[in-house]
């Protein structure tokens, strides 16, 4: 989640190179960036948990697989927030974070924390990674539900980040882009 406001903090997911011919192409050229970013750092968590501090999961298939899912998930929450709130959503998904922290139970089992955190336990994300990465690594129970749960939110919010991309475009001026494009065309031909 810290990689995902980070990564969304440094790359713009909102301007377009182009007029983008709809909302999924919008938003297919912009996650694709995000998306590669968060498996390649899904990978290198896994391998460095593994090789340097001897990490022995039931399933390294189902570790990579739950760990990717969480970081896809967790790029599509904080793009959203930040194509609506801009700046401001970086800042909401901080908050998020902590909130995250204290109410998944991750760091302490939920039934000692109080009412509040108990209450929006269900509703966290990070509530289902936690979950599942427990059954990998001590229970040895089935995570079908938590990655049907994190799929879910995936799904959810990149239906989203399409419907803004969609109501976006029809904000945008074609003829904007047309011009950028022909002077960058005419910058070429003279140099």
């Amino acid at each position: 989640f810290v990689g995902a406001i980070s990564l969304n903090l440094m790359y713009n997911s909102f301007t377009p190179r182009k007029y983008p011919e709809n909302g999924i192409s919008w938003w297919a050229s912009k996650i694709s960036v995000l998306a590669v970013v968060g498996v390649c750092q899904s990978l290198i968590m896994v391998a460095l948990l593994v090789n340097v501090n001897g990490l022995a999961p039931a399933s390294i298939g189902k570790t990579l697989l739950l760990t990717i899912l969480t970081a896809l998930v967790s790029v599509s929450i904080v793009m959203l927030f930040n194509l609506l709130f801009d700046k401001v959503g970086s800042f909401l998904m901080l908050i998020f974070l902590i909130l995250q922290l204290s109410g998944s139970g991750g760091t302490y089992p939920i039934q000692l924390s109080n009412s509040f955190f108990e209450a929006i336990h269900p509703y966290l994300p990070m509530t289902y990674s936690i979950d599942a990465y427990r059954q990998l690594f001590g229970l040895g129970g089935s995570i079908s539900t938590d990655l049907f749960i994190l799929s879910a939110i995936l799904i959810v919010f990149n239906l989203l980040i399409i419907l803004f991309y969609a109501i976006k475009r029809k904000q945008l001026r074609k003829e904007d882009f047309e011009v950028e494009e022909e002077s960058a065309a005419l910058e070429t031909q003279t140099a």
